[in-house]
């Protein structure tokens, strides 16, 4: 499950989101996944403050491959 710690704007979340998807097609690593997604985000001019992708975070056990 990923979660937020704190509330993000609706933009930024669908965009780290949409990346975090799109990583997680093809590795299927939920934490590779989303620090591939952060480090997306954070090249962007819009989403480059933490504010926009440091709270999220993955709680949960790994699935079993």
């Amino acid at each position: 499950m990923i979660v937020t710690l704190w509330k993000i704007d609706d933009n930024s979340a669908s965009e780290l989101m949409t990346s975090f998807y799109r990583e997680y097609k093809s590795s299927r690593d939920a934490a590779v996944s989303l620090q591939k997604a952060m480090k997306t985000v954070q090249t962007k001019e819009d989403t480059r403050s933490p504010q926009h992708w440091a709270a999220f975070s993955i709680v949960g056990v790994p699935a079993v491959k």
